[in-house]
């Protein structure tokens, strides 16, 4: 078993290094102007009283190797425009941060076809993951308070004490690339 394991983690290190080396950045496979509706529920609210929003993106190479343009435009009832920028910090670690121009950096992870990041704002804990699928983008966030709304467990090795974040609302994107 262990054998295999190594295996696969030789193949997978292959995989990134020949990427990298080819002069290419994963990244670049989600370059590309993309369309969609974001949904937002809440908890407590019924499915069909999630608010959509219709959302525009575009994800381009700067002039900066490692940088990309990461411009998401929401077009609802309140237009909302954020422009941020990707960098990598260490692609072979899917190490990259989001750069958001007004003094928050965010560290993202890219692991197989997703870049996940997780912080805390204004006490809210918010999980962001991106997952690309062929010409589909999917993007979700996840946020709720960093209150604990319940502890269980009995303190101990066999039942350690684990705290729950009850989970407020999720914002959910299906876009589509443009042709």
């Amino acid at each position: 078993m262990q054998k295999n394991r190594l295996h696969g983690l030789f193949i997978s290190t292959g995989l990134v290094w020949a990427t990298l080396s080819c002069g290419q950045s994963p990244i670049q496979n989600w370059e590309g102007n993309w369309q969609g509706t974001m949904r937002i529920g809440m908890a407590g609210k019924a499915e069909e009283r999630a608010i959509e929003v219709p959302v525009e993106m575009q994800i381009a190479k700067t002039d900066t190797p490692g940088v990309w343009l990461w411009l998401t435009k929401y077009k609802g009832s309140m237009p909302v425009e954020k422009k941020y920028y990707l960098k990598a910090k260490d692609e072979s670690k899917g190490a990259y941060e989001t750069d958001e121009g007004n003094g928050i950096v965010l560290p993202m992870t890219l692991i197989g076809k997703s870049i996940y990041s997780r912080f805390e704002v204004m006490n809210n804990l918010l999980s962001t993951c991106y997952t690309l699928d062929g010409d589909t983008l999917y993007f979700e966030v996840i946020s709720g308070s960093t209150k604990p709304g319940s502890t269980s467990g009995k303190g101990n090795e066999e039942s350690p004490e684990v705290l729950a974040f009850p989970i407020q609302q999720v914002q959910r994107s299906v876009l589509t690339r443009l042709r």
